[in-house]
């Protein structure tokens, strides 16, 4: 049974009137190279790499993001970073109807699904 099969009859079983809080992992193995460590521990994160511009792409694709959120309000949360949208691209974030000099843009997050369809979170 693959991971996102088993998510998804774990997330079944919930009542419907119930939102299922959801936290997704790495393995701590994988993420030290560390044979030794237990499959199953945890790691503190979850990502497949760092890009060149430094967003962070996990490997969490839009299909298994969509049937777990069925369109309900979700956080993303990334250190001490909170993510509550989904942005279709990278200009979305931005407001062009405000003057560029008025735009507060420095450290503006944004989470997207990338060209792959994985989930990438990026502050600029």
């Amino acid at each position: 049974m693959s991971e996102q099969e088993a998510l998804e009859m774990a997330i079944s079983t919930w009542p419907k009137d119930i939102t299922p809080v959801v936290h997704y992992s790495e393995s701590r193995s994988k993420e030290r190279l560390d044979e030794s460590i237990r499959p199953q521990a945890h790691s503190d994160y979850v990502y497949d790499y760092i890009d060149n511009y430094g967003n962070v792409v996990t490997n969490i694709t839009q299909n298994i993001f969509d049937k777990i959120a069925k369109s309900r309000p979700f956080t993303i949360y990334a250190r001490n970073v909170k993510f509550d949208k989904i942005f279709n691209n990278y200009s979305d974030a931005i407001d062009y109807s405000i003057p560029k000099d008025k735009r507060e843009e420095d450290g503006k997050k944004i989470a997207l699904f990338n060209n792959l369809g994985y989930l990438e979170l990026s502050i600029y």
